[in-house]
């Protein structure tokens, strides 16, 4: 760290203020294998006096991810991580594989589906089809597709089959390829839903943009009960998706697809598709209200306030 190399006068100190959300890097060393050098506080959530941190946050936190979670020991206890929840840069695995529920239904018959289109990139990414409602979400297509006919083919065909309106259909809309399979699409009537996912969430305090607020939903949707169809094998690919807080605002952002290839990571195809039908925030999948939400924000901010002197 640069700065410690000012601190050549016995009258300089360094502070650092921040949560603990990885398991690397120089403030985490500063509490592990440089500690003698440091003289080190825990604030914990739970110990704060009520006018600093709402009581009713940390429960809203422990019912929502657990009190084993990163989020819960980052952000009420004042902890870091466990070492096998985060690796170098921070990241953590956005779901949980005791949180996956999947389940063999073949008879089950979807009630007002949405699909998800994840169409085919570079290299040895795949396109990849699901369809899902309230309760269940199954995997119905994939196959290494580029050509805009094809994309455009097989999804009225799956549209078809299913029964599902094109205002229920959302596609990541990235690449000219896919533009030009949507406007195939629209030419035979089908107007669906082209999802920009690096544009602004709906909430914009939380997340860094929309695929992070699409997980974020998928994650609630999957840890309150939703369920996967299939085999266990087709969905494995979640486990692939991660995520940290980051930025000055401390908001959710994803792993991208960029980043998952600059360390040889497989890009997770199918949790992209599942991540798309979550594009549209009709659906109450978390106990927490928006305004609970607005108020956990006001009080986080509001804390650092109090203890820095900074407005947000």
């Amino acid at each position: 760290m640069q700065a410690e190399g000012a601190l050549t006068s016995p009258h300089l100190i360094m502070i650092m203020i921040t949560n603990p959300t990885r398991t690397s890097g120089y403030f985490y060393d500063s509490h592990n294998k440089d500690k003698d050098s440091w003289q080190t506080f825990v604030f914990s959530n739970l110990d704060a006096p009520a006018e600093v941190a709402n009581p009713s946050y940390a429960d809203r936190v422990r019912k929502k991810y657990g009190e084993d979670s990163p989020e819960y020991r980052s952000q009420i206890l004042g902890l870091f991580p466990r070492e096998d929840s985060a690796d170098t840069k921070g990241y953590m695995r956005l779901i949980e594989k005791d949180s996956l529920k999947v389940v063999s239904d073949p008879n089950y018959v979807f009630k007002n589906p949405r699909m998800g289109i994840d169409p085919a990139g570079m290299g040895s990414n795949n396109a990849v089809w699901v369809i899902r409602d309230n309760f269940r979400c199954k995997r119905i297509g994939g196959e290494k597709v580029s050509n805009p006919m094809q994309v455009a083919q097989k999804t009225i065909g799956l549209m078809d089959s299913y029964g599902i309106k094109a205002k229920d259909v959302y596609i990541d809309s990235f690449g000219s390829d896919v533009v030009e399979a949507i406007q195939i699409l629209e030419r035979h009537g089908h107007r669906v839903n082209a999802v920009q996912v690096g544009d602004d969430a709906d909430d914009e305090s939380l997340y860094e943009n929309k695929k992070a607020e699409n997980y974020d939903r998928m994650r609630e949707w999957t840890n309150k009960g939703g369920e996967y169809l299939g085999n266990y094998s087709e969905w494995e690919d979640i486990f692939l998706v991660r995520k940290k807080q980051a930025g000055k605002m401390d908001r959710m952002k994803i792993k991208t697809k960029e980043e998952m290839r600059r360390d040889k990571e497989p890009s997770p195809n199918t949790a992209e598709a599942v991540m798309l039908t979550f594009d549209c925030d009709d659906e109450d999948f978390s106990s927490d209200s928006k305004e609970d939400r607005a108020n956990d924000r006001k009080v986080w901010e509001d804390s650092r306030t109090h203890l820095l002197g900074v407005k947000l």
